[in-house]
């Protein structure tokens, strides 16, 4: 389950009552993908939040303005995590048994984030109305961005949505974009990330063997393996990257 906590802050007056939102897993009371316009001043913010954060013993995962009537500074944290050691991958098992965000921690975040944001002339000048304060956790389906959380979750599903449908030159594989022309979703393994690109292991199902020789002791044809193909998703091309939801029983609890 993600937790959500909005309050409405009035230039630098804050309203005594919080509306506290439970969202069930998998779900979110809202976007943080290229459906949310990006703000010009979106880094400056961003940096000013993830400091802030960081001081409270949080990591910045998303971060969206919203200054489209109702206005708001939405913000999805997390537990800081310990960078992963060079070569190993996540472990969900070990992530099951961890303490994960909670309410509490959303309202610390919340109270934490007043007096950095109630001093700053940028939000004072983004958002001379008042706007909501909107805090989350990130939920089961989180949004991947940072490299820090592309290195924590390597290994996972994720599902990745593009701008626009890719070229077998841009994806470096011309045999998948032959397979699934024109497509702008992908559902794969993070296998790797740099700079320029996410490296996801795609699937392409089950393959049918071949039929058995009349004279052959099998008597009927079996299902091989799965067969994956490896493709580069450019960065720049990326609207959206999110953890594909595991139900696993304990899988994703701490997100």
């Amino acid at each position: 389950m993600s937790h959500d906590i909005q309050q409405l802050k009035n230039n630098k007056t804050l309203n005594d009552s919080a509306s506290v939102n439970h969202t069930t897993a998998g779900s979110s009371s809202y976007s943080h993908d290229s459906t949310v316009p990006q703000d010009s001043n979106y880094e400056q913010v961003f940096a000013l939040v993830e400091g802030a954060l960081c001081d409270l013993g949080y990591d910045l995962v998303d971060l969206a303005i919203v200054r489209t009537k109702p206005a708001s500074l939405m913000v999805t944290a997390d537990l800081k995590q310990a960078p992963l050691p060079v070569g190993q991958a996540y472990d969900k098992n070990a992530a099951a048994s961890s303490k994960g965000m909670s309410l509490d921690d959303c309202v610390a975040i919340s109270q934490g984030l007043d007096p950095v944001l109630d001093t700053s002339s940028l939000i004072e000048s983004l958002f001379p109305d008042g706007y909501e304060l909107d805090v989350s956790s990130p939920g089961v389906d989180r949004v991947l961005k940072s490299d820090r959380d592309l290195t924590r979750f390597k290994g996972r599903d994720v599902r990745i949505k593009t701008y626009r449908s890719l070229t077998g030159l841009e994806l470096c594989n011309e045999e998948y974009a032959s397979i699934f022309p024109k497509q702008k979703n992908f559902l794969g393994i993070l296998t790797h990330h740099d700079t320029a690109h996410m490296h996801l292991k795609v699937s392409l199902g089950l393959e049918k063997s071949k039929k058995p020789k009349k004279n052959s002791k099998s008597k009927k044809s079996e299902d091989s393996p799965h067969r994956f193909l490896e493709i580069k998703i450019p960065r720049p091309l990326i609207a959206s990257a999110r953890l594909e939801p595991s139900f696993d029983f304990g899988d994703d609890s701490t997100l």
